[in-house]
């Protein structure tokens, strides 16, 4: 119903002016969220600048979790669409590098989504693999699986992240072997048996970087 009432360019619109405002980017940014989720909605808001508009407002208020656990959502469903890449995905690295940093401790939701923006912003892109390597990705994602180790939909997230990140990169595998991945993803392992992506992502992981 919004499509159909062009509302994507009202919610961008507003996002633009009230760029300052939490409640507003929270919304806002939820609403992109679920309206990326359908791949013709993320083209349009692309293409309709919504990924500068979502970035503006993130960064302005990105001291505010909530936000930026919503705002992470949309990032993740837009960068599916390989033509919201390129600039935008790396400004949005750095963003969710930050947002771990300052808000995993204390909000789940940011790690669940900042994690899965990170799967999506890596798969089938090496420019932004090695982006997420110079600006600490893969050190703040072994963190969050450390202070996390029982939660299993961060640790999945976590473990295809990486899984992504590693593949066919040996600089990205040597590295992660440097920061105590496999450690961790030994530990999901163990934790999980049940989960099936956890098993073959991890198994398949740690035969890259070693365990």
């Amino acid at each position: 119903h919004i499509v159909a009432a062009n509302g994507i360019p009202r919610v961008l619109e507003a996002l633009a002016k009230h760029y300052k405002s939490a409640g507003v980017q929270e919304h806002g940014a939820g609403c992109l969220m679920n309206l990326a989720a359908q791949a013709q909605n993320a083209m349009l808001i692309g293409q309709h600048k919504g990924c500068d508009v979502l970035l503006k407002g993130l960064n302005a208020t990105k001291d505010v979790a909530k936000v930026l656990e919503r705002g992470f959502g949309a990032v993740r469903n837009l960068s599916l669409n390989k033509e919201n890449q390129g600039e935008f995905g790396r400004s949005a690295i750095v963003l969710i590098v930050e947002g771990l940093k300052t808000h995993s401790s204390t909000n789940e939701g940011v790690c669940i989504q900042g994690v899965a923006a990170l799967h999506s912003l890596a798969v089938g892109n090496d420019a932004h693999k090695e982006a997420m390597q110079q600006a600490g990705v893969i050190e703040q994602i072994v963190a969050v699986m450390k202070r996390y180790d029982d939660k299993e939909t961060i640790q999945q997230g976590a473990i295809l992240a990486l899984a992504t990140l590693a593949w066919s990169s040996t600089p990205i595998q040597e590295a992660m072997a440097e920061l105590g991945a496999a450690r961790q993803v030994q530990k999901a392992i163990q934790t999980f048996k049940e989960n099936t992506q956890i098993q073959d992502q991890g198994h398949t992981l740690l035969k890259k970087i070693g365990s």
